[in-house]
């Protein structure tokens, strides 16, 4: 499977946040700028894994009343992939 220059940096950005499950999952509020559409992508392909948090959820994001994010990590194959360059 051959990845794109933008989805390899999307596989390294979860890498280098530590995100490999749902508790160290990160988002666009944790000041990470991802591509949903990228991200979609590498979803359909496995590597990534995705869920909505919502406000007062057990992760405690801060969110305000009503606010939710998506936040992302890596499936075990997509942390292969990354750590394979």
């Amino acid at each position: 499977m051959q990845l794109t220059v933008r989805q390899i940096e999307q596989l390294d950005a979860l890498a280098a946040a530590g995100a490999t499950s749902l508790k160290t999952a990160i988002g666009p509020y944790d000041g990470h700028p991802f591509n949903n559409m990228i991200l979609g992508r590498l979803q359909f392909m496995g590597l990534t894994e995705s869920k909505v948090i919502r406000a007062g959820s057990q992760r405690g994001n801060g969110l305000r009343s009503g606010g939710q994010q998506t936040v992302y990590w890596l499936t075990p194959a997509g942390l292969t992939k990354a750590q394979q360059r």
